[in-house]
């Protein structure tokens, strides 16, 4: 059974949470979602859309409610106002909101603290480290004109994740738990990281997950029951698979504190990796004088070897057949098998999603990643 969908965009107010619902003849709202990253929305309103004397909406929430009719109804995105334009043409005024997901309140923060202490040089697991962070730049641990604990919340540590070590003075946070996501990619115990709406939207959370961020929909061990998108199923259409090797790195010289023959010298390389071919060690230098100690910057050399390796991608738009679709069958950060263009079964990652709702219908598109 094919479930009808409703969409239903709706304010928040940013000091009282007050909710606005947005009238029926909204124009078309359309975002993206990334897991560990940042997403984006642009909702069109009719240009005579009011509220008192409101002008520029700056950190009015935005959520929208996805309605799946004789199935669930939930917050789909939710996100913060941050842009407004108005504009008239061609007899029709329009008023377009756009801004970030939820996630851009962790790229507000700086690690804000010298590189000597406890605060900017962590050894933990990765998803109890990401926490320490947020708690102590974004949450209670953190000085009172940096403290947004009366707006968000920060899950309980879960001491799941793989062991990273990690020097982060005056680095963004979001870069650094975006490292440290990556950090921990490869090992036992992916960390992925987010944050989410909590009720009705204006509260939220930041979480972790161990392994994956969704569902486990593999075919056929996956223990949330297998979903399999082919060509041949109906369920997959505007397919890209792309391989890039071309600013693959697959040797790293890390080069640590000191100077001439005393400074710290190591390596990271990949041997799988440089036997593709007879000629793929491929060279390059990552430098950090700022770090005197050995084990931090073999950890981080690392993260940069694994940052430049080769990149497989896989984007398709999901079509809604008996037994597959969105929020009912699978969603943002599930992990599902694929039937690529070479005819082979591959397990992904559906690392990104992106829906836009208009005078048209709804229209989905999916960007995987190539599970490790």
């Amino acid at each position: 059974m094919i479930h009808t969908v409703r969409y239903q965009p709706i304010l928040l107010n940013q000091a009282t949470g007050e909710a606005l619902e947005i009238p029926t003849d909204w124009v078309s709202v359309h975002y993206v979602q990334n897991v560990c990253g940042l997403g984006w929305f642009d909702l069109m309103l009719p240009g005579d859309f009011r509220v008192g004397k409101e002008r520029n909406f700056k950190d009015w929430r935005m959520v929208v409610w996805r309605n799946i009719i004789g199935s669930r109804r939930y917050i789909d995105f939710a996100g913060f106002v941050r842009n407004t334009r108005r504009t008239y043409v061609e007899g029709e005024y329009r008023l377009m909101l756009s801004g970030p997901d939820y996630n851009d309140i962790l790229d507000r923060r700086i690690i804000a603290y010298p590189a000597n202490s406890a605060e900017a040089k962590k050894s933990d697991y990765a998803d109890d480290m990401m926490k320490e962070l947020v708690d102590e730049n974004l949450g209670a641990g953190a000085v009172a004109a940096r403290d947004y604990s009366a707006y968000m919340s920060i899950q309980a540590d879960q001491g799941a994740g793989t062991s990273v070590r990690k020097g982060c003075a005056w680095a963004g946070l979001f870069p650094t738990l975006r490292e440290i996501y990556e950090n921990s990619q490869g090992a036992s115990g992916t960390a992925y990281f987010g944050v989410v709406p909590l009720g009705e939207g204006y509260g939220m959370e930041f979480r972790t997950k161990v392994n994956q961020w969704g569902q486990d929909h593999r075919h056929p061990g996956g223990v949330d029951g297998a979903v399999v998108f082919a060509i041949s199923r109906g369920n997959m259409d505007q397919v890209e698979q792309t391989y890039e090797s071309d600013a693959e790195a697959t040797y790293v010289y890390g080069l640590g504190e000191g100077q001439r023959e005393n400074r710290i010298q190591l390596y990271s390389t990949s041997v799988a990796r440089v036997s593709q071919s007879v000629i793929n060690r491929r060279e390059r230098a990552y430098e950090n004088s700022g770090l005197p100690d050995t084990a931090d910057l073999q950890q981080e050399t690392g993260a940069k070897l694994h940052e430049l390796e080769s990149v497989e991608s896989f984007t398709f738009s999901p079509k809604s057949i008996e037994g597959c679709q969105l929020g009912v069958h699978w969603d943002l950060g599930d992990r599902v098998t694929v039937t690529d263009l070479d005819n082979q079964p591959r397990d992904v990652h559906i690392a990104g999603k992106e829906v836009r709702v208009d005078e048209a219908g709804e229209l989905v598109k999916a960007r995987v990643a190539v599970w490790p």
